[in-house]
């Protein structure tokens, strides 16, 4: 059964057509979310799209979730004869810390006092990833938002929509090269990527 996407964060309400988004993925979407969601207030669709985008196809945990696995369950070590099934990060998903040189990887979730994702209005999100602009003036140089710059805005209201629905966390690291304690659920050193 196909189903539209409606976003319920836009003052006036936008669908994806039919044939953009199917139930399957909408369903996919909110099975394949690593940490719970809160639909209180929600549009479960939109939602369930947010989570696809950001956990299927755009893989915004690999930046923004440090370590993004758990020792024993990085899927990468694997070998062609045995795979080794993903142990996530979900006490520290999307919450950043990974580095890149100096350049350190931000929080998205919900913030604690404004319930903003990454503490940003939906307004400011869109800005960031269309124009690579982050609420500091500074160019967001090691994010890919050329090339998510092409999302349509519906796409990236979902993925607002996906973050507002996540729990807050805190980053293993908050500073770059990373310096934090080692603990079961901010292993130090970090698996290799």
């Amino acid at each position: 059964m196909i189903a539209a996407v409606c976003s319920t964060v836009w003052s006036v309400p936008r669908c994806r057509g039919d044939e953009l988004a199917s139930e399957t993925t909408i369903e996919r979407g909110l099975k394949i979310s690593p940490v719970p969601v809160n639909l209180h207030a929600k549009n479960r669709n939109t939602v369930g799209w947010g989570s696809y985008l950001v956990n299927a196809v755009a893989d915004c945990g690999g930046c923004h979730t440090f370590p993004q696995f758990l020792i024993g369950g990085d899927p990468f070590l694997g070998t062609s004869r045995a795979s080794i099934p993903p142990a996530r990060n979900t006490a520290h998903y999307l919450a950043g810390g990974f580095c890149f040189g100096r350049v350190i990887s931000g929080n998205l979730t919900p913030d604690l006092d404004t319930g903003l994702p990454s503490n940003m209005t939906l307004q400011q999100f869109v800005s960031a990833m269309r124009s690579g602009q982050g609420k500091e003036p500074a160019l967001l140089r090691i994010m890919p938002w050329p090339t998510y710059h092409n999302m349509t805005a519906v796409d990236l209201g979902a993925i607002y929509e996906y973050l507002s629905t996540i729990p807050h966390a805190e980053p293993c690291n908050t500073s770059c090269p990373p310096s934090y304690p080692n603990s079961r659920d901010c292993p130090n050193p970090a698996p290799p990527r």
